[in-house]
C-alpha cells in the first residue's frame, strides 16, 4: 500500500547482496523515505531501521528491543542479511534483491576488498578464490545462492562444495516470493520499475561505491575465468532466473516503456551530479544529530 506520503506498509528490506549495486539503489530509497515527507528527518535513525548499528543481527537486536511505539515508524530495514529476516524481525515485510553476473560480481568483490584493505595486495586471486571466507559473507562459491537460501537472516554458511542444487532449487523459489527482484546488467531498468512497483513518482538513483581498481571481466585470464566458473555455477543459474523474471516485468512494462526509461536515465543523472555535493554534507548532519541525539529513536 502507497499513500500520498510514500509511506510503507508492509516493511520494505532490502537483502543486500554486496557488490549488487545496493549502496547506490539503498541510499537513493532512503533518500525518498525520509523527504516524502520531510518530517522523517529527525527520526531517520527508526524510519531507516537504525542503519547505523553494524551486523544484521545486532541491527535486529536493537530494533526488537525498541518500544512498539517506535517499531511502528520503521519503514525500511537493509543488511547483508540471508532470507528470512522479515521472519527474524517479526513483521509483514516486501523483500527486494538485485543479482548479478557472478564472473563480474567475483572481479568487483575482490577488487574492492583490496581497496579496502581487507586483503592484502599481494594475495593472488587464484589463492582468493578457494579459501573460506573470515566470516559467514561469503564472496564466492556460490555467495548468491547462500543468501537466498538461509533462515532467519542468515546466510547458508556451509563448507566450500557444499552447496547444492537442492539450496539453488529452493534460492529461486525465493527469488519468485520477493516483491522486486532486479539486476546489475539491466540497472536502470531495474530501478525505474522498483520506483514504479511502490507508486513512486519522478524518482532517480544515483550510483555510489564503485570499485574503481577493477579488472574487467575481459581483461582476467582464461584460466581464472575458468576458475571462478567453477565456483559459480549455481549462482549463474540464478542468476539467469532473475534475468527472466525481470524480462517478463520488462514486457509487461507498457509501450512507453522505453520513453519512461530515457527520462529516469536524465533524472538519475542529474541525481549522479548532486548526490557528490549532497553526501559530504549528509554525513556531517548525522554525525551532528547523532552527537546532539537527535533521530535516534
Amino acid at each position: 500500500m502507497v499513500s500520498g506520503d510514500d509511506s510503507i506498509s508492509p516493511m520494505l528490506i532490502h537483502l543486500h547482496i554486496p557488490k549488487n549495486a545496493g549502496t547506490s539503489l539503498g541510499r537513493a530509497v532512503k533518500w525518498r523515505l525520509l523527504m516524502r515527507p520531510p518530517w522523517n528527518l529527525p527520526r531517520h535513525a527508526s524510519v531507516l531501521g537504525f542503519y547505523f548499528v553494524p551486523g544484521f543481527e545486532r541491527r535486529a537486536d536493537h530494533l526488537l528491543a525498541q518500544p512498539a511505539s517506535v517499531r511502528r515508524r520503521v519503514k525500511y530495514f537493509e543488511a547483508h542479511c540471508g532470507w528470512g529476516a522479515d521472519e527474524r524481525l517479526g513483521v509483514e515485510a516486501k523483500v527486494f534483491t538485485w543479482l548479478r553476473e557472478p564472473v563480474d560480481r567475483t572481479l568487483s568483490v575482490y577488487y574492492h576488498q583490496r581497496e579496502q584493505g581487507h586483503i592484502p595486495d599481494d594475495l593472488p586471486i587464484e589463492s582468493w578464490i578457494d579459501a573460506p571466507p573470515p566470516t559467514p559473507i561469503w564472496p564466492v562459491d556460490e555467495g548468491q545462492v547462500r543468501y537466498l537460501a538461509g533462515e532467519s537472516g542468515r546466510i547458508l554458511d556451509v563448507p566450500v562444495g557444499e552447496v547444492t542444487r537442492a539450496h539453488l532449487e529452493l534460492a529461486k523459489r525465493r527469488l519468485e516470493q520477493c516483491f522486486f527482484v532486479g539486476t546489475v546488467e539491466r540497472f536502470a531498468e531495474s530501478a525505474m520499475l522498483f520506483g514504479d512497483a511502490l507508486g513512486w513518482r519522478r524518482w532517480a538513483v544515483g550510483w555510489s561505491n564503485r570499485t574503481a581498481s577493477r579488472r574487467a571481466v575481459e581483461e582476467i585470464s582464461p584460466a581464472v575465468r575458468e576458475r571462478i566458473e567453477a565456483r559459480t555455477l549455481l549462482d549463474d543459474e540464478l542468476h539467469r532466473h532473475a534475468t527472466a523474471l525481470l524480462e517478463r516485468r520488462i514486457a509487461s512494462s507498457g509501450s512507453d516503456h522505453a520513453e519512461r526509461l530515457e527520462a529516469f536515465l536524465r533524472r538519475s543523472e542529474r541525481a549522479h551530479t548532486r548526490w557528490g555535493r549532497w553526501q559530504g554534507r549528509l554525513r556531517s548532519a548525522r554525525r551532528f544529530a547523532q552527537r546532539v541525539g537527535v533521530g535516534r529513536g
